[in-house]
């Protein structure tokens, strides 16, 4: 006889229009039992799948009492703002707004999973780096990033439930061919680059998803047993992509530069200069031509490694290949 299916989550979803929160619907509506989601949203979607309930609302000063629901037992928090350039709205967003949601929550939830970023660990050069590893964000986004993390973390600590922080580095997907579009504006530019030497932590969002969604279950499954696990998980394949394979896969620039700067040389110099788009230069090379990789070895404790076994340069180029079929 065999042992009774457990009840299937019921997940309260931020960010259920952005990028990662797309994805996280696409896998639930391929799961073979079905979730129930009540996703808090901007401005409806068009075509929601059948399992989602849509309430309208935005973070933090427009949280309707519909959201979280009352019968909800997972949060999963994808919802963030991403523009350096605007800190009240980082603050408002990821901060006061992860507070906000937190606040409502039901007694019925005591688990969370939320997408954070290893951009916590700052913006020099990490060569495997642990989740053990001391934060030490050096922007305003990583700052109110790692914010979010510690609200979570200790509202679940506090309801003696379970919690995974997210911390993914470069989330490529069909929806988003900028990763690619990136790696050809740096090959074009005048930089002396050590490009078997730059390593690369990369997952397609759409596996990202998956590992969500395991990580949901995986957390819903211990809080019905009576267990909470909180952890801290880098999210990636465990295979760095190096900064030469992904020029291979990149389309090229229109003309081959001279290569005469040191990268250090360029960011120091648009760190000191005023103005936005500088400052966003020198994240984007600070990103681009040091090392950001991970060591997974704890997400693969948690949900296997079929997941992270998988090449990042033969996914990217399999994303390319389906681009240019389009």
């Amino acid at each position: 006889m065999s042992a009774p299916r457990s009840p299937a989550p019921h997940v309260a979803l931020t960010g259920a229009t952005g990028y990662t929160g797309r994805a996280f619907l696409r896998r639930v509506a391929a799961l073979p039992q079905s979730w129930r989601v009540t996703a808090l949203v901007r401005s409806p979607l068009a075509q929601p799948p059948p399992f989602v309930r849509q309430v309208v609302g935005e973070l933090p000063d427009e949280l309707p009492e519909a959201f979280p629901p009352r019968d909800a037992t997972v949060l999963v928090h994808l919802a963030s703002e991403h523009r350096e350039t605007d800190r009240a709205r980082l603050q408002a967003v990821n901060v006061d707004g992860t507070r906000a949601v937190l606040d409502r929550l039901p007694p019925s939830v005591r688990s969370a999973v939320h997408g954070s970023s290893m951009s916590v660990y700052g913006q020099g050069a990490q060569e495997y780096v642990a989740e053990s590893a001391p934060p030490a964000p050096a922007t305003p986004l990583a700052r109110t990033r790692l914010a979010a993390e510690r609200l979570v973390l200790e509202a679940m600590r506090r309801r003696d439930g379970g919690a995974y922080m997210l911390r993914p580095r470069f989330l490529p997907g069909a929806e988003d061919p900028s990763f690619l579009a990136l790696a050809t504006a740096l090959r074009a530019m005048p930089l002396r680059l050590a490009p078997d030497q730059v390593r690369l932590s990369v997952m397609d969002v759409d596996d990202y998803a998956e590992a969500i969604v395991r990580l949901v279950a995986r957390a819903h499954n211990s809080a019905l047993g009576g267990t909470a696990v909180r952890r801290v998980l880098n999210v990636a394949y465990r295979k760095p992509l190096t900064l030469r394979e992904l020029f291979d896969i990149a389309p090229p620039p229109a003309r081959a530069p001279v290569r005469l700067l040191p990268p250090q040389t360029v960011i120091r110099a648009a760190a000191l200069l005023p103005g936005h788009r500088a400052r966003r230069l020198a994240t984007f090379l600070e990103l681009a031509t040091r090392s950001h990789w991970a060591d997974v070895r704890a997400l693969e404790h948690e949900i296997g490694s079929d997941l992270t076994a998988k090449s990042p340069a033969a996914v990217l180029r399999a994303r390319r290949g389906e681009a240019n079929e389009r």
